[in-house]
């Protein structure tokens, strides 16, 4: 129900995204607002600019902010593997 309701409330330029989208995921609430966020709600700083400006949080310890670095090198296409 919360999907039809939320389609009554759209704009026609919304309403044109959501009709190109599969009939699973309009049907499903989870997935639509999955799908909504990656399309209209991106961070307006880039996976680079996100990677270089990264810091250790306080209760963070060494080993996960590596691998959170290194997740978001990934996401950024910065190679920081040892090349053989």
């Amino acid at each position: 129900m919360k999907v039809y309701e939320l389609r009554l409330k759209l704009s026609s330029t919304a309403r044109n995204w959501r009709s190109q989208l599969s009939p699973h995921v309009r049907r499903d609430w989870t997935r639509f607002s999955k799908e909504f966020k990656v399309k209209y709600c991106k961070s307006k700083m880039s996976d680079s600019e996100k990677y270089y400006t990264m810091k250790q949080r306080k209760a963070e310890t060494p080993l996960d902010f590596l691998y959170r670095l290194n997740a978001a090198a990934d996401r950024a296409d910065i190679r920081y593997k040892k090349s053989e």
